[in-house]
């Protein structure tokens, strides 16, 4: 019993004490240390929910511009194709006006005959015995303007053509 005499008395109180406090002390720091992993672990799940919600909100952005230019892409080759289908009706329309001046043509040129046999003093430059014969004058005039007149309206319609379906690109862009 000698070794243990120090133990005695307030020394005693003192050691158990101490031996309690190191005792609690590694007890708080073990539950300090619990405490603090269970709020790290919350931190850490409240961040991955963060960082799935700005993902899913950046996945959703990226479909929603994906979408708007699929829908972009589709009023542009809507007008594109509209303007393609403008530019045929018109190309069938200026063979149809083509057809008919050709049938003008041989008309006033079958009507010039028929009045130069009638009357052998019309000629192609000639006056008749009223002055110039209005026949000669519209088959000049017919044909000196005709192919200047086919060229401006093909022009025209191209321009048309153009600008609606430029409008319709641009109408389409904004929606």
């Amino acid at each position: 019993m000698g070794s243990l005499s120090f133990l005695t008395g307030w020394r005693g109180y003192a050691a158990a004490a101490l031996a309690a406090g190191l005792v609690l002390g590694g007890l708080a720091w073990t539950v300090q240390g619990w405490r603090l992993g269970l709020d790290l672990a919350a931190e850490r799940a409240s961040h991955a929910r963060v960082m799935e919600e700005r993902a899913n909100a950046a996945l959703a952005a990226v479909e929603a511009a994906r979408t708007e230019e699929r829908r972009r892409i589709a009023a542009l080759e809507d007008a594109r194709n509209d303007a393609l289908e403008k530019a045929a009706a018109a190309a069938d329309d200026a063979a149809t006006a083509h057809a008919a001046g050709q049938r003008l043509r041989a008309r006033i040129d079958a009507l010039v005959a028929d009045a130069t046999r009638r009357d052998p003093g019309i000629t192609a430059g000639g006056a008749s015995k009223q002055g110039r014969d209005p026949l000669n004058m519209l088959a000049e005039l017919l044909n000196r303007h005709s192919a200047e007149l086919v060229e401006v309206g093909r022009y025209a319609d191209r321009l048309r053509i153009s600008a609606l379906a430029c409008e319709a690109s641009y109408d389409g862009l904004g929606r």
